[in-house]
């Protein structure tokens, strides 16, 4: 699937600019708040609000037209235009009302806090995939021959949604929430040098019925033999969150500190996880999956039914035990003044998922059959076990995904850190080093479908199986410093610097210090869209089955041998530093960690500041800064410089051998990291060229008066 590698542009792929989208942000907060002074033991604190969180996307597309993709011949993205897939119609309108009222009062040594905390979530959220359709073309030939006057050569796939609503509008779901949380806290000062905090929070969330029932969807029978109903909401569970802390001086003369605490915290989950129930019931939306079988049309509407029941369709549904997410978090820590007016501080923090959230495809086959040779996973040889027998029906549909939200009580983190800082008398120092590990169960998302179907799996892909975070990062070692004296009376200089190194986790193009290794295609057949299969990493030659790359009836013929492609791939292997150390293994998902890159960041502040009454800090201040962001970079060229991947997918699915000694081995190839000029691929990582590897200044002015 193209969406696996995506639609950016890159050194061989180009979208236009038309299949990209606007996003629109438009926030009002209203919060009106009452302070009390009931006594000198006793206050209160009234909070009431309003928030309307509006957020919309804007085509950039200046027709309505269907979004085209193109790929390059060896299942990589080589350009796209028309409609952006996720965009017509998306929108998420959020009415929140609040309310909170905290009551404390002083008892002897304790200060003692509790209230109520409430929410009212009103939603409207719009969102149908590949409602304008989607075609797929394998190269450019491909498309030009499906575009041609009177062609009947098809696209290699079609998706479209398409609106079931009687007037043919677009559906909105509208759920909401009313969360309702209450509280008690103690703060008991045992010891001059010792306190200790207690206390218990209540979260309750109270769905309302607003979900569209399908009356035809709990006489179906999924996955050990369950049977949902889109039309249920979940139950009403309390989450109950105790929690303890304290802080120690140890012998009350602020040199030794042992500080800690445990507990348990909640959360409401993203809504839109809620609302997909609410947009994906069969009743609102209807969707087609074409393979091979649909000849390209700019009419958006060529292949949108316009009557009839709705027969095909997926559907997404929350668990009638559903809670809201909880995590158990522990922490320790140990502050310790040094001689030289150092400071030590050694920190570890521990977490662990009490409810953490998973997603299954209860329509996906519990067994299939084994691939043949090394890599023996599961192949299912269905992707849906309820389709419409003897024609399709409204009572007897054609069930695509249906995808299952609920609890497990799976996934941890936990980090050490350790710090050394030291105050001087114009002069800060710091530095400190973190070791983390991170795994859960899901690599997150916004649809039902992205979210069960993105996740690399080694295997069944509902199991709940842990695997390394995207946010995973294992090391990290961070060093700052900051100058600052005054002179002339009127004046001020500050420099400071920050030095930051680690596996490169570049944000702005949502890449993550970890990678995994995925196939192009589905090998096991689960019907997911997105590249979700682990690669298995062979030992040697006999351990693979390799054959040119199919393109798909493209111009691009590649006329490798199995030998010479074993030689690039083998050389690929060796020098990677994952796949290298686990041959004959499924590779794990977040398993490869990005090289590290080393950052430094420069501020130079001038003030220039009059003295205006007769305290020292009584002054108007103008401030004059200068930012260099990843100032190395500016020094050297070559300094700085992130690091992402090639490519990830590097073995591309060619499908099952049907005769011979190898028959029912699955077939790969190994695709050109430029398949035009046919370049193979042989390294692993590459210099990031976006603003995060470059050096950046900003010059800011600033006028304070106190």
């Amino acid at each position: 699937s193209i969406n696996s590698v995506g639609r950016t542009a890159g050194t061989s792929a180009m979208p236009f600019y038309g299949s990209g989208y606007a996003q629109n942000n438009n926030f009002k907060v209203y919060i009106a708040e009452l302070n009390t002074r009931i006594s000198n033991q006793a206050s209160n604190k009234l909070q009431v609000g309003y928030s309307a969180l509006r957020d919309y996307r804007a085509l950039l597309s200046p027709q309505v037209f269907p979004l085209v993709d193109i790929l390059d011949g060896s299942g990589n993205p080589f350009t796209s235009f028309g409609n952006e897939q996720f965009s017509f119609g998306n929108l998420l309108s959020t009415d929140i009302y609040q309310l909170s009222d905290i009551f404390s009062f002083y008892k002897g040594r304790h200060e003692i806090t509790f209230g109520t905390q409430n929410y009212y979530r009103k939603y409207k959220n719009g969102f149908s995939p590949s409602y304008q359709g989607v075609y797929r073309f394998n190269s450019l030939a491909d498309f030009y021959a499906s575009a041609a006057p009177g062609s009947t050569r098809p696209a290699a796939r079609y998706d479209l949604s398409y609106a079931f609503s009687k007037d043919g509008s677009f559906p909105f779901a509208t759920p909401s929430v009313f969360e309702m949380g209450l509280f008690a806290q103690d703060k008991w000062r045992i010891l001059p040098n010792l306190t200790l905090t207690y206390g218990l929070r209540v979260d309750m969330p109270f769905f309302q019925a607003e979900f569209t029932e399908n009356p035809n969807i709990p006489a179906l029978t999924f996955r050990d033999g369950k049977h949902v109903d889109v039309g249920q909401k979940p139950k009403t569970s309390p989450n109950l969150s105790p929690r303890v802390g304290f802080n120690w001086d140890v012998k009350n003369d602020q040199v030794t500190q042992i500080r800690g605490g445990a507990g348990l915290f909640s959360g409401p989950p993203p809504i839109v996880w809620i609302s997909n129930q609410a947009s994906n019931n069969g009743v609102q939306f209807g969707s087609i999956i074409a393979l091979n079988s649909n000849v390209f049309s700019p009419d958006v509407n060529k292949y949108r039914p316009t009557s009839g029941s709705n027969t095909a369709y997926s559907i997404n549904v929350t668990d009638n035990n559903f809670r809201y997410p909880q995590v158990l978090k522990a922490t320790l820590a140990i502050d310790r003044k040094l001689p030289g007016n150092l400071v030590f501080t050694l920190e570890g923090n521990f977490s662990k998922d009490v409810n953490n959230v998973n997603f299954e495809n209860i329509n996906l086959p519990k067994t299939g059959t084994p691939l043949a040779g090394s890599d023996n996973r599961i192949r299912y040889s269905a992707n849906k076990i309820y389709a419409g027998t003897g024609g399709a029906s409204a009572t007897n549909p054609n069930i695509g995904n249906a995808i299952l939200m609920k609890n497990y009580s799976k996934g941890f983190a936990y980090y050490a850190t350790a710090q050394l800082q030291r105050t001087f008398r114009n002069l800060y120092v710091n530095a400190a080093y973190t070791f983390s590990t991170s795994k859960d169960l899901n690599i997150g998302g916004s649809t039902a479908a992205t979210l069960w179907g993105s996740r690399p799996v080694t295997g069944d892909p509902n199991t709940a199986e842990l695997g390394f975070s995207n946010f995973y990062v294992p090391h990290r070692v961070i060093a700052s410093a900051s100058y600052r004296v005054e002179y002339a009376k009127h004046f001020a200089t500050s420099i400071g610097l920050i030095f930051e190194a680690s596996p490169s986790v570049i944000a702005e193009a949502s890449l993550f210090a970890v990678a995994s290794y995925v196939y192009i295609g589905d090998v096991n057949n689960d019907g997911s869209s997105s590249a979700n299969d682990l690669i298995y990493i062979p030992k040697d030659q006999s351990d693979i089955v390799l054959v040119p790359v199919n393109t798909g009836g493209g111009t691009i013929t590649d006329r490798r041998t199995a030998d010479v492609i074993w030689t690039q791939l083998n050389g690929y292997i060796n020098q990677d530093p994952y796949l290298s150390k686990h041959r004959g293994e499924v590779a794990k998902r977040n398993g490869l960690v990005m090289p590290w890159q080393k950052r430094l960041d420069l501020n130079i502040t001038q003030d220039i500041f009059v003295k205006t009454g007769k305290k020292e800090d009584t002054r108007h201040t103008l401030r004059i800064s200068f930012d260099v962001i990843n100032v190395g970079n500016m020094v050297n060229k070559n300094w700085g410089i992130a690091k992402t991947t090639n490519a990830t997918n590097i073995l591309k699915y060619e499908g099952l051998v049907t005769t011979g000694v190898d028959a029912g081995k699955p077939r790969f190839s190994f695709p050109y990291l430029n398949a035009t000029n046919q370049v193979p691929l042989t390294s692993t990582f590459k210099d990031y060229t976006g603003l995060l590897s470059r050096w950046q200044g900003q010059v800011g002015i600033r006028y304070l008066f106190n």
